[in-house]
């Protein structure tokens, strides 16, 4: 600490001698002429600090006003550079060179650095923390991003623009829905636990409005951050589906702050993954737990997806394969029948579905178990893919795409499939579906 008159006095000029008048920004003002310094390959001359400390110390006219009365000939400006560097030079934070300043050796980056220490009844200390140019660089990057994340999570809030404008077509088609049916509960409005930012739902909420309906409490959900919330409600509503003008737009303004979609998705923190996974179950009753992680994109994700489907409902309907109500963590045993048709299918995986019904003394009312074992089994790799299967008359019947000379192939989609497939796709496109893989293949032997 310095002891020195001209040392008292040139802290009193700088911090205030207690009357706390200098009311400047010590920090930036510091902090500028270390970066000066350190970015310079060479000593820096005094002159080259005035118009780099004009430019971080904001408060001009305080520091015209207060040092004024200490200026000699030099001004104002330069009596205070001189104060500065004279201060830096006392902490070793900066040294006289051959024909300037340099970096002196108490100088380091990446920890405080006390520039003018606290003093009894006078002032708080005051330290600097300095980084090199390419990591100012990256975060100034960083606090960038961060103003737009904020400003696009103040948007969310219900008297904010939203992160797209609302669609006055969608807004109607809703509200008539809404006075023909009513409000789905299952489809709450997603808000943030203080319930200040809508994040799913700002076009329900106007319709209901416009329809006069009554809309269900909100779904509060936990989101961390300002980022957690605007991931959050992108997701969700691209899981739902925007136009391309809408994806477009929504681009624009995340890559303005260096950001992307699919940034968000790795930044979600695991509540907002469980609102996601809600959402997809309610809307997907007929996939699996791993077909929803998949389809939402999380590496083993039907653990959690399990247990979200428990919590959400006293009945899970989904299981760990799509064949029903289970603990994914326990795999399920298969029951009597289902154990007698798996000896038989592993016998002779061409015999038809009904023949093996036949053996295993079940009804055809119980096919399912067939053909669900059969594709179980195959999907595991523990019986071939058959290429035929011999009918009920004794007639082979090839699958399309295969020859009698045919060896099985581990990519020749199951019977049960092609028609699982058919069930899925929408009507107008059934007809097209038929005639490429021929209708016979939709009708297996039972």
């Amino acid at each position: 600490m310095t002891t020195s008159r001209a040392g008292r006095g040139r802290l009193d000029r700088l911090a205030g001698n207690g009357s706390g008048e200098a009311g400047i920004d010590l920090a930036s003002l510091f902090r500028v002429i270390l970066n000066q310094v350190q970015d310079s390959s060479s000593s820096v001359d005094f002159d080259k600090f005035i118009e780099p400390v004009q430019a971080a110390v904001s408060n001009h006219a305080r520091v015209e006003h207060w040092y004024s009365q200490f200026a000699t000939t030099h001004g104002p400006w330069k009596a205070l550079i001189a104060d500065a560097l004279d201060q830096l030079q006392s902490r070793d934070l900066l040294a006289w060179g051959d024909d300037g300043w340099v970096l002196g050796p108490a100088f380091a980056t990446g920890r405080r650095l006390v520039v003018i220490p606290a003093r009894s009844r006078k002032n708080k200390s005051v330290g600097v923390i300095l980084y090199p140019a390419d990591e100012r660089a990256a975060r100034g990057e960083a606090e960038k991003r961060r103003m737009e994340v904020t400003s696009l999570a103040a948007s969310l809030r219900e008297s904010g623009s939203g992160l797209r404008p609302l669609n006055a077509e969608h807004v109607e088609t809703l509200a008539q829905s809404m006075r023909d049916f009513g409000y789905r509960a299952e489809f709450p409005i997603l808000v943030d636990q203080d319930g200040g930012r809508i994040l799913d739902g700002r076009h329900r909420l106007a319709a209901a409005r416009k329809a006069g309906v009554s809309v269900p409490p909100p779904t509060k959900v936990k989101v961390s951050s300002d980022e957690e919330a605007v991931g959050l409600a992108i997701l969700v509503n691209i899981q739902r589906g925007w136009t391309k003008a809408e994806r477009a737009q929504i681009d624009r303004t995340l890559q303005a702050a260096g950001l992307t979609m699919e940034g968000f998705g790795r930044a979600l923190g695991t509540a907002a993954k469980r609102e996601l996974i809600k959402t997809a179950l309610l809307e997907n009753p007929e996939l699996s737990h791993n077909e929803i992680g998949k389809m939402l994109g999380y590496a083993s994700g039907n653990k959690l997806v399990g247990e979200v489907c428990q919590e959400q409902t006293s009945e899970c309907r989904h299981g760990l394969t799509g064949q029903g109500a289970r603990n994914d963590r326990q795999p399920r045993q298969p029951s009597p029948a289902e154990a007698k048709v798996e000896e038989l299918l592993r016998e002779d995986p061409q015999q038809s579905d009904r023949q093996i019904l036949a053996a295993a003394g079940l009804t055809d009312n119980q096919h399912k178990v067939a053909s669900r074992t059969r594709q179980r089994l195959e999907e595991h790799g523990e019986i071939p893919r058959a290429n035929a299967r011999v009918g009920s008359d004794g007639v082979v019947r090839h699958k399309p795409g295969s020859t009698t000379t045919a060896e099985p192939t581990s990519d020749v989609p199951s019977w049960e499939m092609m028609a699982e497939l058919f069930r899925r796709l929408p009507a107008p496109d059934r007809a097209s579906f038929l005639t490429a893989i021929g209708a016979v293949a939709l009708e297996p032997e039972r």
